[in-house]
């Protein structure tokens, strides 16, 4: 009975890997492989595994999640190309050189209590928290993620490094021992203030998302009332397909309909991201910009993303006209789009070039613009 109830329990964790943070799965399924691979070695006893079913049983059961998986693997990545590198030297080296820098103190403790691990502790629990560590710091070195989110199997490798350094630790907590472990911690807790203390000054210069936004019933609203008679209009006067272009985020979130293109706001607020050229500002309440997103972390087509914004950018432009050929075409081929206009600078460019203006705001600062009949 508690072997069903783990190996279902284990069945949803691929799942819910695969479904939530599939960049992650990699984790799971080289901890499993060097796990079951581990368990069926032999050693002077015969086999550590007294019951080889149980192996594969845990073989079936990942197999069988990746097959549930798989589809919704290529409905989610069809037509995008993640950047994904193996066995890259170069950044193999780094990641090596930090995980060693960043554990030196635990992997330290660990060596020095290594006779306390291996006479007093479950033989079992450390074979397989050691095979974890190894799984995924093996992930972490050997695959390069765009926007490095394999530091994810860094932090994955670390934390069950801590546990297994915790044990060790705990070796050390009598007699003289208790100062040095007392003057370890404040050496692991230094680190820790300096990051805590960093975040907390960030956080307080980000206002919270609580103080922008209010939930109403079915729907989210600025604090902005005029906004919102923008967005309360496209909910009730434009068709669920329709598509619109903004400057702004949020469209698809308050008023429910889809983005033509994303766009981070031009302000020069950080650099770019790795692989990426320039200075990039972001939109408020994101950690990173909508460019990185759409080309570094779902691997859209680079010259799709690059048409699209040279579109957008035209079409806020004041000194760029709309009738031009490229403009002309693509408002004819496109009669469901709407422009959304957030200033009164841009109001004469629109209604100069034969397009409709069919909402304006009580105050006129929120604009919407669809092509006229030519």
């Amino acid at each position: 009975k508690k072997a069903g109830v783990n190996t279902l329990l284990f069945l949803i964790s691929v799942l819910g890997c695969g479904f939530f943070y599939p960049a992650m799965l990699p984790g799971i399924i080289a901890s499993t492989a060097l796990i079951c691979l581990v368990n069926i070695i032999p050693n002077k006893n015969g086999y550590f595994a007294r019951d080889l079913k149980k192996v594969i049983l845990l073989i079936s059961v990942l197999i069988l999640g990746i097959l549930f998986l798989t589809p919704y693997f290529f409905s989610v990545t069809s037509g995008v190309k993640t950047q994904i590198q193996f066995f890259n030297l170069k950044t193999m080296l780094v990641k090596i050189v930090k995980y060693l820098m960043v554990t030196l103190p635990i992997l330290a403790i660990i060596y020095i209590n290594r006779a306390f691990l291996q006479h007093k502790v479950n033989k079992t629990a450390i074979i397989i928290l050691l095979s974890v560590i190894v799984a995924t710091l093996s992930c972490n070195i050997f695959i390069s993620l765009p926007l490095e989110t394999e530091c994810k199997y860094f932090k994955l490798s670390t934390v069950t490094l801590g546990i297994v350094g915790g044990m060790a630790l705990y070796a050390m907590n009598q007699g003289y021992k208790k100062l040095v472990v007392f003057i370890l911690l404040l050496l692991f807790l230094a680190p820790l203030y300096r990051h805590v203390q960093r975040k907390l000054r960030f956080l307080k210069k980000v206002p919270h998302v609580s103080h922008l936004y209010v939930e109403k019933g079915r729907y989210l609203y600025t604090k902005n009332s005029e906004e919102n008679e923008l967005y309360h209009w496209i909910r009730n006067h434009t068709d669920k397909n329709s598509i619109f272009i903004d400057s702004e985020l949020t469209i698809p979130v308050l008023a429910q309909r889809q983005l033509f293109i994303g766009m981070d706001r031009e302000a020069p607020l950080r650099p770019a991201p790795m692989g990426m050229k320039g200075i990039w500002g972001g939109q408020p309440g994101y950690g990173w910009t909508i460019d990185a997103f759409l080309r570094l972390m779902n691997g859209y087509d680079h010259n799709l993303i690059d048409k699209r914004q040279s579109l957008i950018k035209r079409i806020y432009d004041t000194n760029q006209k709309l009738t031009d050929t490229e403009l002309k075409a693509f408002f004819n081929a496109h009669k469901n789009m709407y422009v959304v206009v957030r200033t009164k600078a841009l109001e004469n460019k629109f209604n100069q070039e034969k397009f409709d203006q069919i909402f304006k705001s009580s105050k006129g600062h929120f604009l919407l613009y669809q092509q006229g009949s030519q």
